[in-house]
């Protein structure tokens, strides 16, 4: 028998999973993090069953960690980036 999947829930577990696919992240990896089983984190991101506040505090924590880590990334490009372009002026410029 199937569960009846709530509105709210389903709604929440779709977001969920949105983000988790954002991050390139496969559930084990975000079970992981999350400190679940695989089989739960599926549960919630179906609205299967109704997400804990641990589980939701677990997953703003991880989010926020996730956002400074790609903020740093992209940091870090662009600095590669300006480097880059700096040695090609240095490089073109007349001897």
């Amino acid at each position: 028998m199937r569960k009846k999947i709530d509105e709210t829930a389903g709604r929440f577990g779709h977001a969920m999973r949105t983000a988790r696919q954002a991050c390139h992240m496969s559930s084990d990896d975000a079970a992981r993090l999350l400190r679940m089983m695989p089989n739960e984190l599926l549960e919630y991101e179906r609205g299967v069953t109704k997400v804990p506040i641990q589980v939701f505090e677990y997953f703003c924590i991880l989010g926020y960690k996730m956002m400074r880590v790609r903020v740093a990334e992209n940091v870090y490009l662009r600095r590669q980036a300006v480097f880059r372009k700096m040695r090609e002026i240095i490089n073109s410029a007349p001897k």
